[in-house]
């Protein structure tokens, strides 16, 4: 008998996989990863809010790593978090170091989750002092912006993100002083590190600005005109810039310009935030050169990309994919 019902049972549950409709299941991994940057969390003694700190804080130098409690319990005072860029789709997964393993950045969905960030987010950068990461988004010609505090406070039980609730991910499209919208595809992105001696202090919200507007520094290559750029992070506003030539390095200075990559009716907010409701800001007419707008002119076709920021001297080093 057994037999005999065994293939009966087979037999209708294959008859009905045949005849319902199939569920898809979306896959949650991780798809084309680009690049890694570093985090560290803690908890605040003084506030038990969950903020940003440096690297030193976690892994203190020459002493041995603090440890670590199980994820999820309000013991939890620090940790060390890896956030990958997933260029396939768009997306940033998170991963906890102390833990190794992924983080489900949204549970209330299957698989493991991730955060949607902008369109190819090829590269990404950590500030030093762990409070905003940014991944330059090569398909949208923009920039996402990520408040790992918010993004990860579930991991630490009941403490709340020192910047407050909120959406942690926003994005800005690069511009320059005047408000126009560049409207190039970023490469590479690295944060300035701060003066010697600095003492970072505890993360503030930039998706709302408060009286004072944290700023961070980094640099950013724009590979499709040769365009090396100091921005302001989180405002992606450019502040001084050079194009880099096989004849020499050319000022632009706060006003470049450079050849239309994306579509400029499909880009964000130049604000800090596209999740306040308000609608977009119009950018500056840029169909002619302003008056001190420095052009790219002739491309030369360097195809300038990769950056590295040397940390005992205040010099970055820049790669060219095309050049001799």
């Amino acid at each position: 008998m057994r037999l005999r019902v065994g293939p009966t049972i087979v037999f209708c549950g294959l008859f009905g996989a045949c005849s319902a409709t199939p569920t898809v299941i979306p896959a949650r991994n991780l798809e084309r990863p680009g690049d890694m940057g570093f985090v560290c969390l803690a908890i605040d003694s003084d506030t038990g809010t969950l903020t940003g700190r440096p690297m030193r804080v976690c892994h203190p130098p020459g002493e041995k790593d603090p440890v670590i409690q199980p994820a999820g319990t309000s013991s939890r005072q620090l940790g060390t978090f890896a956030l990958v860029t997933n260029t396939a789709r768009g997306e940033m997964a998170a991963v906890d170091i102390d833990k190794g393993r992924l983080v489900d950045l949204d549970p209330g969905v299957f698989g493991f989750n991730m955060v949607p960030v902008g369109s190819m987010p090829e590269t990404l950068a950590a500030s030093p002092d762990g409070c905003l990461v940014v991944t330059a988004n090569r398909n949208s010609c923009d920039f996402g912006l990520v408040d790992p505090s918010r993004l990860l406070s579930s991991l630490f039980g009941s403490a709340a993100p020192h910047t407050g609730p909120g959406n942690p991910v926003s994005r800005v499209a690069p511009k320059t002083n005047s408000g126009r919208l560049l409207n190039a595809s970023p490469k590479e992105i690295v944060f300035l590190l701060p003066p010697p001696g600095t003492v970072p202090g505890m993360c503030q919200a930039w998706q709302s600005p408060p009286d004072v507007v944290p700023s961070w520094p980094a640099v950013v290559t724009f590979p499709s005109c040769d365009l090396v750029a100091l921005l302001d992070m989180p405002s992606g506003t450019i502040k001084d810039s050079v194009f880099i030539h096989s004849d020499g390095v050319i000022p632009a200075g706060n006003e470049p310009s450079c050849p239309a990559d994306c579509d400029p009716s499909s880009a964000p907010d130049a604000g800090t935030t596209p999740d306040d409701g308000e609608e977009p800001a119009a950018p500056a007419d840029d169909g002619g050169a302003d008056q001190g707008e420095a052009d790219a002119g002739t491309p030369s076709r360097l195809g300038v990309g990769a950056l590295v920021l040397r940390p005992d001297s205040p010099r970055v080093y820049v790669g060219a994919s095309a050049a001799d």
